[in-house]
Parts: structure tokens; sequence; C-alpha cells
């Protein structure tokens, strides 16, 4: 008995309204999975490239020689799920002239009700995403750093009397980090890019490949360093076409077959056009002020449309830091008029350096 949830298909980017979604899965990866990212909107500080932005980018700086690991805990992932959570964690250490780090991170989608495709109820299932990536930072002048990384991910979004919608996948992040003066950096990226994840079952869908363009700075007000930074960034997956009752495309692209086109063409596939690839830009703004020496108090903006995947929520939060021991705790404020999945998000994290 086949069933009608696939691993792919439920972490589609849309949402119970949407007209023209982004289609990519694993769209956990677009949310942030560190208490510093969701309090700035998860936008990145120059502040933060060190081992707890591994979830953002592969670039980190190498200023701390030490071993750094840590962890952080979202109690509730999606807004009135019960049972949903994420848990992540991290670690880097200097090796040759660089730092190599890892991260994992798990996500569990809440308690579902299964059904076949008769409408059948086939029981109370926990679908859940663990995703584990090893990142290389390495300076190539004293002002290009390039960061590297490979990730493997795995779904489980069925359990039951049929486990064919199990899949995985491979995909890399790259990015290069250039320092414009001694307070200023250009970060631009490549997240999770990689073929069409497939499932055990035949299906298949598209990575959330992003493209991320940072401007950070760091200011000082009162002797105290404030860090900000504005980030725009896009997923290169097709957007859904408008078909007629044959399934002949009569606004938009035709979805392609090759996992690599979309890079290039998901930035005119729209069927509303230029508007709406607009609309697929989601802009975040993020700042960060050094109260004390070992408090800082942060908040940050991050704006999507409802029909683009409503990541659109208030962050705040704080960092308390030692010279060993880090805290960090933030929460998410959603703005959209719907369901938002950012919605009283509250997460936590602590870090260690040895």
């Amino acid at each position: 008995m086949k069933t009608s949830i696939l691993a792919i298909t439920s972490a589609i980017c849309l949402t119970a309204n949407a007209t023209n979604p982004v289609l990519s899965g694993f769209n956990h990866l677009t949310r942030p999975a560190d208490a510093r990212m969701l309090s700035t909107g998860t936008t990145l500080l120059r502040g933060d490239l060190g081992s707890g932005s591994l979830f953002v980018s592969p670039v980190q700086r190498s200023e701390d020689p030490r071993t750094t690991f840590g962890v952080n805990f979202i109690p509730t992932m999606v807004a009135g799920q019960p049972n949903s959570m994420m848990g992540t964690g991290y670690g880097s250490s200097s090796v040759g002239n660089g730092i190599l780090s890892g991260a994992f991170r798990y996500y569990q989608a809440g308690s579902v009700l299964a059904r076949d495709n008769e409408g059948n109820e086939l029981g109370t299932i926990t679908p859940y995403v663990v995703d584990v990536s090893v990142n290389y930072s390495l300076p190539l002048t004293e002002r290009l750093t390039m960061g590297a990384g490979l990730r493997y991910l795995y779904s489980d979004l069925f359990q039951g009397q049929d486990n064919s919608a199990k899949s995985s996948a491979i995909n890399i992040d790259l990015a290069w980090l250039l320092a414009l003066g001694e307070q200023s950096d250009l970060l631009i990226q490549l997240s999770e890019l990689g073929p069409k994840m497939t499932s055990e079952n035949g299906a298949s869908g598209f990575a959330p490949t992003r493209f991320r363009v940072a401007y950070m700075n760091t200011t000082e007000i009162a002797d105290r360093a404030l860090n900000w930074s504005i980030q725009l960034e896009k997923i290169l997956a097709p957007t859904a076409p408008i078909v007629d009752a044959n399934g002949a495309v009569v606004s938009g692209r035709a979805i392609p077959t090759s996992f690599f086109a979309p890079i290039f063409t998901s930035w005119a596939d729209a069927p509303g056009g230029m508007a709406e690839e607009f609309t697929e830009i989601r802009p975040s703004f993020g700042l960060s002020y050094e109260v004390t020496d070992a408090l800082a108090i942060r908040s940050g903006y991050s704006y999507q449309p409802i029909d683009k995947g409503s990541l659109n929520y208030i962050g705040l939060g704080m960092s308390y830091s030692t010279d060993k021991v880090r805290f960090d705790a933030g929460y998410a404020i959603g703005m959209s008029a719907l369901t938002n999945p950012m919605n009283n998000h509250i997460q936590i994290g602590i870090g260690y350096s040895l």
C-alpha cells in the first residue's frame, strides 16, 4: 500500500495557500539552527564568524586557534505542532593554516497522522531529518578567505506500513569572505549545492541551493562594538509554473530536469515575471551591541512573503561569554498573517573553548 507522504514533498517550501512555490526539499536547512542566527534574523555578523556560524557559512576567522564545541536546542520547531524540535552541535579546531570544523543537525517535524492514497489512517508518525557536515576554512590572501563544506543528509519522513519514502543527499557549501577594510567584510556564498534528492520509492526533489551575499560592519558606539549586517538570500530552485488542464506551461518556465540548471534559470522563471522574482529574494538585517565585555544584546529582522516560505519574523536575543564558556539565547516573533514557522521560537546555545 503506497502512501502519499514523501520525504521530499513534505519539506517543500510552501504554505497552505501558496500559488507559485519554490520547489525545494529539506526546507529545515533554510531556518536558523543557532541561537545567535535566530536572534539576528539569520543574518551573519562579523563577530559571529566562528564555529557557531557553521549552519550559515563554512567561512571562519582564524584569530582564535583554540578548539571549540557547542550545542543548540529549539524545544518547538513548528508552531502548534506537538513533538517538533531541532537540536544541533558543532566543533572546530585549527589545522594547518586554516580551521577544520564539523556540525550536525537533527530536525523532528512533530507528530503527524499518516494516511494512504485512499485516505485510510495509518497511525501517527514522527518524521525526522538529520544532516552532518565537515568544513574547512583557509585564508587565501591577507584579505580573502575561502570556506568549503561537504554535507550528508538523511530523511526518514515516513514510518509505518511503507518505509519507501526514506531519502538521502550529499551537497556542498562554498563561501568567500573579502575584507573591504579593517571594520567591514563582504560575504558571497553558495549553500546546499548538489544533485536532486531521491527517495527509495523514486520521488525526487531539488536541493534548497541558496545564494547569499552579506555586507558586515563593526562600528564603535560609546567605546563598545556594534556589529551589524545586511544580507540578501535567494533559493536557487525552480518556481512552480502555471499550467493548463493538459499540463502545458502557460506562464513561467517548465521545471528543468537537471539539478544544475536552476542555479541560472531560477533568476527568471517565476510566472509573475521580475516582480515575483524580487519576492523570492529574502532580505534580512541583524545587529549586536556589546553592553559589557561579557554581555551583548542582539536583534534582527527577516522578511519573506507568505507564499514564498513565510520566514518573516523579528529576532531578539542575548549572548554572555567568558574566556571559556559562551551562552546564547534567541527568541523569534512571527510577523506573517498566517501561522508562521518561526512564531514564538525559543533557542538556547552553549559553547565551550578548550
